[in-house]
């Protein structure tokens, strides 16, 4: 049977990216273009006797959460490193009311921040970017076209604009970390990659940093090579530290339990203490002795800069301190100059 990559939609073969297939866009508009009842069974259902099945899906709920957070902080920091600076408490609470609103009216996605503010303001976009994106959106969702422009888009083509605002964030990154992080930076990358790797195929031979998970995973080891590049070594144990009881815990490096799903990608993903188990998909345990190792490997080497038996910590020189002594330089050479002037000025009134 021919499925191509994505598998069936529709009930018809998939045999190329979705956005190119004129059996599905026809469905998606049969089946729910300018449908009456396209908030049926959406509007403020569950408010009412569904809490009490909210329990089997906090897990799911607090790591989605945790996620759009870190997603919304970063967007953030990217916009202040672009020269915008936007109060991160009002960001998060506004991130917060706009997903119970969506909620109460059928929508289960939590609202975060546009990724891409540097490039979205340098092709001149203004709050008028964000209105005409929500009208847009308002107006498409509630006459059901969506789905079938969604089926009208390929895929490929869209993503390729991610590719597009991908490249030239990576190039705002490099241009705001300082040079002796570039290792660091690359460094995150792999969990991104390794967790892709292992979504697409069970068999690459990535387990450990494949199975870790993506963002979160990939914070916490760029945050820990930064400090090691720095030789701030006690507060990477700290970080070491708190990171065995995230991988203990299910936040990165969470149980994926075998399934038949082929490629092997929905396991049974759950926060909760997870011990050691005989098989390669919770490597949470294995995550956890890694750190125990880091904790006592960066104590070593703090007790040892206490010593005075290695460097330091890095310090960074201000920037007002290296201005000032410019400026202290200027000033000696101006005043050199005039002591000399005056000097040759003195020496020709005497002749």
């Amino acid at each position: 049977e021919k499925l191509g990559y994505l598998g069936k939609y529709f009930d018809i073969d998939q045999v190329t990216c979705i956005g190119t297939s004129a059996e599905q866009a026809t469905a998606a508009w049969d089946m729910y273009a300018f449908d009456g009842n396209v908030l049926s069974n959406s509007v403020f259902v569950g408010l009412g006797g569904g809490f009490e099945h909210v329990g089997s899906y906090i897990p799911s709920v607090l790591l989605v959460g945790i996620v759009g957070f870190v997603a919304t902080m970063s967007c953030v920091e990217s916009a202040s490193a672009a020269g915008d600076d936007y109060p991160m408490a009002e960001t998060m609470l506004v991130d917060g009311l706009g997903t119970i609103i969506g909620a109460c009216f059928g929508s289960y996605y939590s609202t975060t921040v546009y990724i891409g503010h540097p490039i979205h303001k340098a092709l001149g976009a203004r709050r008028g970017f964000s209105v005409f994106n929500g009208i847009l959106y308002f107006i498409l969702l509630l006459s059901g076209m969506f789905a079938w422009l969604y089926n009208v888009l390929p895929a490929c083509a869209s993503g390729s604009i991610l590719v597009f605002v991908g490249l030239l964030l990576g190039r705002q990154a490099f241009e705001e970390t300082p040079p002796r992080h570039y290792p660091a930076l690359l460094m995150s990358l792999f969990p991104y990659i390794c967790n892709w790797a292992k979504l697409q195929n069970d068999n690459e031979g990535v387990l450990m940093m494949g199975q870790g998970g993506g963002l979160m995973f990939s914070i916490v080891i760029t945050w820990l090579f930064c400090l090691c590049i720095d030789r701030k070594f006690l507060q990477a144990a700290v970080l070491s530290l708190v990171a065995i009881f995230l991988s203990l815990f299910g936040f990165f490096a969470s149980h994926n339990a075998a399934n038949s799903t082929k490629p092997a990608t929905k396991g049974d993903e759950k926060i909760g203490f997870y011990g050691m188990e005989d098989h390669e998909y919770n490597n949470g345990w294995r995550w956890a002795v890694a750190w125990s190792l880091a904790v006592a490997f960066f104590l070593v080497h703090f007790a040892m800069q206490k010593l005075r038996l290695i460097a330091a910590p890095y310090e960074e020189v201000p920037k007002e301190s290296t201005a000032s002594k410019g400026l202290t330089h200027t000033s000696r050479m101006s005043r050199q100059f005039e002591c000399e002037s005056n000097e040759s000025d003195l020496s020709t009134g005497i002749s």
